[in-house]
């Protein structure tokens, strides 16, 4: 399995393939951060605060990522 920091190069290169995967990561994320923390004793509550800074940040990228300037970068191929 490659690791996410090989995808965001790739996707920086061009590949769409990567660039489809940080948009599918950069949405699922935030999500399964804010599941986990809302399971009640399994973390501290500093900790959730964290990771739902976290996640807010994530998502922030979602919106870039996801937004129609970077999609006409990528092009669906035909």
């Amino acid at each position: 399995m490659e690791s996410f920091g090989k995808v965001k190069i790739l996707a920086a290169r061009g590949a769409r393939w990567a660039y489809l995967r940080v948009r599918i990561i950069s949405v699922v994320m935030p999500v399964a951060i804010v599941a986990v923390d809302m399971i009640p004793g399994i973390c501290p509550v500093w900790f959730a605060m964290m990771q739902a800074v976290c996640a807010l940040a994530i998502a922030g990228v979602a919106f870039v990522v996801n937004g129609s300037g970077l999609r006409a970068a990528f092009p669906k191929e035909r």
